[in-house]
C-alpha cells in the first residue's frame, strides 16, 4: 500500500483494499513508517487517519470495496463505530478511513483532508501462512467473543426470568395465606 496525499487516480492506482486481519497489520506498519509523528489528539484529528478503498455508498450500512467486492472479514471497527451518523451539510458517513492503528471508522468524505492508501495492483497480495495464520486468530476470537456475549446474555435473561418466577410464586403464596385468612 502506498499512503498519499496527492492524487493517484491517473497513475493507474486504486484505493487500498485490506481484506484481512494480517494486511490490516501490514497497513499499519506501512502507515507508521510514512509517518514519524505520534497520534495527534484528538482522535479522530484528520492526521490519525487515512482514507482505504471501503463504503457503504450502494447499500447504507452494508461496507464493501468501492468496485463492490465484498469485505469478508470482521472489520476491527474502533469503539463506538461504525455510527453513520448524518448531517445537513456533510450527508452521511460512507467512506473509511483506517486509522494508524488499525481501527476502522465511517466518515464523511467530502472535506477531510486525510491521507489516503493507494495499492498497484487491484487484486491484492496473496496470503502467505503467517498472514493466514492471523487471519484464523482474529476471526476465531471475534467469534469466541460474540458467543461470550451471547452467552451472558443468555444468563442474565435466565437470571431476570428466574426473579420473575420467584416474585411469582411470593405472589401466589401471598394471595393463598390472604385466602386462608379469609376462610377462617
Amino acid at each position: 500500500a502506498v499512503v498519499s496525499t496527492q492524487s493517484t487516480g491517473d497513475k493507474g492506482f486504486y484505493f487500498a483494499k485490506i481484506r484481512n486481519k494480517a494486511e490490516n497489520d501490514r497497513f499499519v506498519a506501512a502507515a507508521q513508517l510514512a509517518f514519524d509523528e505520534d497520534r495527534h489528539e484528538p482522535k479522530f484529528n484528520h492526521e490519525n487517519w487515512i482514507w482505504i478503498g471501503a463504503t457503504d455508498l450502494n447499500e447504507w450500512n452494508e461496507f464493501r470495496f468501492y468496485d463492490g467486492e465484498e469485505i469478508n472479514f470482521t472489520i476491527p471497527w474502533a469503539r463506538k463505530q461504525h455510527d453513520n451518523k448524518t448531517n445537513a451539510v456533510q450527508g452521511s458517513q460512507d467512506h473509511v478511513a483506517d486509522a494508524r492503528w488499525g481501527e476502522w471508522d465511517d466518515s464523511f468524505g467530502n472535506d477531510w483532508k486525510r491521507p489516503y492508501a493507494c495499492q498497484c495492483n487491484p487484486n491484492g497480495m496473496e496470503l502467505d501462512e503467517e498472514m493466514q495464520r492471523i487471519n484464523e486468530e482474529w476471526e476465531t476470537a471475534d467469534k469466541k467473543k460474540k458467543e461470550e456475549k451471547e452467552r451472558l446474555r443468555a444468563e442474565k435473561e435466565a437470571r431476570r426470568e428466574e426473579r420473575k418466577r420467584k416474585k411469582e410464586e411470593r405472589k401466589q403464596r401471598k394471595e393463598e395465606r390472604k385466602q386462608r385468612r379469609e376462610r377462617e
